[in-house]
């Protein structure tokens, strides 16, 4: 009952070592020519070495790719 569609992405990035108090693990994903959308998707996890404190976050920015992208925008 339900349509499917699947569009192609990429890792960008990915990173997994010491930052400014702790450690910082991750990855960077970056939508491809023929996606319905244009943009980007970072998923990371930090850790602060001196409470052992872990926090997630997932950051993203996306637009239209095409002109037949827009009438589904409020979707």
């Amino acid at each position: 009952p339900f349509a499917h569609a699947f569009f192609a992405g990429r890792v960008k990035e990915v990173f997994d070592g010491p930052v400014a108090g702790g450690w910082r693990a991750g990855f960077t994903l970056q939508t491809l020519l023929g996606h319905p959308a244009v943009g980007e998707e970072t998923i990371e996890a930090r850790k602060d070495a001196a409470t052992g404190e872990v926090a997630a976050r997932i950051s993203s920015w996306s637009r239209p790719a095409d002109w037949w992208a827009w009438p589904g925008l409020p979707l």
